[in-house]
């Protein structure tokens, strides 16, 4: 399949129009090795997907049988969300698509890879290594590797993983059936949000060709950083004030340093009857799976988060950050910023400051904000999210639940919003008024001849 019939598919599944001028580079580059350097929400996803698929071998009437894709990304949350474009591209090219992550039931992910042959696997690297290590998974035909995020693999401590999985994609040192394999991908394409000075020998980028828009498409040009000042040390109240200002526009994600703070922050903000939901590395897979599904459908209006959230999130429409505690350092708060003003959109960044506080050096105001601190509204989610005990390994769709919702339930399609499946439960997210009808449908009818229990995600 061509490049232009892929790229066609490509648009036509996600919904957009046409290709950004990054992503057109990749379109058009004929490299086999390719890096391509850009901030954090430019359409990497899209970029790379066009330069994964096109260099497959595809057809249109079997499924592959053997793996040849590769997508490397350093977190469970970013694994989950390439995961979702490639296999809704995947399956108008016959093209299976299997993720790989920590956190994820090993068990279950064997079984997929025992089943029909993923064309593409997407995954950790950790749990990529355990499972060729195992040998649940043949990367000997392997023609594409795509390393998503690079610099944040190689910033977490990723290097010997990375170095033994390429032994074995290359065939370096590894003999089976007393044939000793040599041959290393045939085409590589690595994504960073920075430039590295030094590549390890580990990754080849022989001749590789860069593609650099990183000075082309900074985010700073789409943002606009505002100083709120705060007269208490605590600055609760001023957070509270500032998302009832601003809650109008559009999601908000508030940052803060750590875990308690985050939880401290997220009850408080209950309290002031703020739609809000937590995220950070002390909650299990399933938890955080549950808590960004309920902020993407807009069930949540805020999303309180420690830095897990500063990369790797693709959620569209976020229209503030809030940086409740400073950042760290300046990639730390290049990236947290790079959750608003997607791709080639605009957002609002929101810096509480209390007088005691050092401002960093790279933080330059444009101006200062001074929420109303009388205001008591309350901030209220658009949706609900509903919890199903069924999924994927119950063969539920997003159409199966769907058509209980309106059907069973009789919400209308408007009140229904997005659909998520996972293998061992779903969720649903629909407008308040029809929560109720959603759960006693669920208590008197069967989805797809099997009963579900439905609960409301507090």
């Amino acid at each position: 399949m061509g490049t232009k019939d892929i790229t066609n598919t490509i648009t036509k599944t996600l919904g957009i129009d046409r290709l950004n001028a990054m992503q057109e580079a990749v379109k058009a580059s004929r490299s086999h090795r390719l890096i391509l350097l850009s901030p954090t929400g430019t359409g990497k996803t899209i970029a790379f997907s066009v330069f994964l698929f096109r260099n497959l071998s595809l057809s249109a009437t079997s499924s592959s049988a053997s793996v040849q894709g590769l997508v490397i990304a350093p977190s469970r949350e970013l694994v989950r969300q390439i995961y979702d474009v490639l296999r809704a591209v995947g399956a108008r090219l016959n093209c299976k698509v299997t993720a790989l992550y920590g956190g994820n039931s090993f068990v279950d992910e064997t079984a997929s890879l025992q089943g029909a042959t993923p064309t593409i696997i997407v995954a950790t690297p950790g749990r990529l290594l355990d499972h060729i290590q195992r040998g649940t998974l043949d990367v000997d035909h392997v023609k594409v590797v795509v390393l998503d995020e690079y610099d944040k693999i190689l910033e977490l401590g990723f290097q010997d993983q990375m170095k033994q999985i390429f032994r074995y994609l290359s065939g370096t040192g590894i003999v089976k059936n007393g044939t000793k394999h040599l041959s290393r991908p045939e085409n590589l394409m690595v994504t960073s949000a920075t430039a590295l000075e030094e590549w390890p020998d580990f990754v080849d980028v022989t001749k590789a060709e860069i593609i650099n828009f990183t000075v082309e498409t900074p985010i700073e040009t789409r943002i606009r950083i505002m100083q709120v000042p705060s007269h208490s040390r605590d600055k609760l109240e001023t957070l509270a004030a500032l998302i009832r200002s601003v809650a109008s526009v559009g999601p908000i994600i508030v940052f803060v340093n750590h875990r308690e703070s985050a939880e401290r922050v997220s009850d408080f903000l209950k309290k002031q009857h703020i739609s809000v939901v937590l995220y950070h590395g002390g909650l299990d897979q399933q938890q955080r799976e549950i808590a960004l599904s309920k902020f993407h459908s807009r069930a949540a209006k805020v999303l309180v988060a420690t830095d897990l959230a500063g990369r790797g999130l693709d959620i569209d429409d976020v229209a503030s950050v809030i940086h409740y505690h400073p950042a760290g350092d300046k990639q730390i708060w290049t990236h947290r910023n790079g959750r608003t003003a997607r791709i080639n959109k605009t957002g609002q960044v929101y810096v509480i400051t209390h007088p005691d506080e050092d401002i960093p050096d790279f933080v330059n105001f444009e101006n200062e904000y001074y929420p109303d601190m009388t205001a008591s509204v309350k901030v209220k989610a658009e949706y609900e999210l509903i919890y199903l005990d069924k999924g994927k390994r119950d063969k539920l769709s997003r159409g199966d639940i769907a058509g209980f919702v309106m059907k069973k339930a009789n919400v209308p399609f408007d009140a229904v919003g997005k659909i998520t499946v996972g293998s061992h439960y779903s969720l649903v997210a629909v407008k308040p008024e029809y929560v109720e009808a959603v759960i006693e449908a669920s208590h008197s009818d069967k989805l797809k001849n099997t009963r579900v229990r439905a609960s409301l995600i507090d």
